[in-house]
């Protein structure tokens, strides 16, 4: 199996890529762009709570599928001890 595979890895590595058979015609737009400002503190708070916020539900879902999946786990594991 492993002589198979090397046998198929060297033959991969031995085929040329795909290459278009004309080359391909990009045109450049030259367009002035607006410079980089900084968001403001009002974006930056709303972002910091936006992401506190669904930090917490996120983590609050988790939770209780972790527990319900736990107890679910331990319950069956009950019954099988006790039959």
């Amino acid at each position: 199996m492993v002589a198979l595979a090397l046998v198929a890895l060297g033959a991969v590595s031995r085929m040329k890529p795909a290459t278009p058979k004309r080359p391909a015609t990009v045109r450049i737009d030259q367009k002035p762009t607006p410079l980089y400002r900084e968001p403001g503190r009002s974006q930056w708070k709303r972002a910091t709570g936006l992401l506190a916020g669904w930090s917490v539900i996120l983590g609050a879902l988790l939770a209780c599928a972790a527990g319900l999946v736990l107890a679910v786990a331990l319950n069956l594991i009950g019954d099988l001890l006790r039959s």
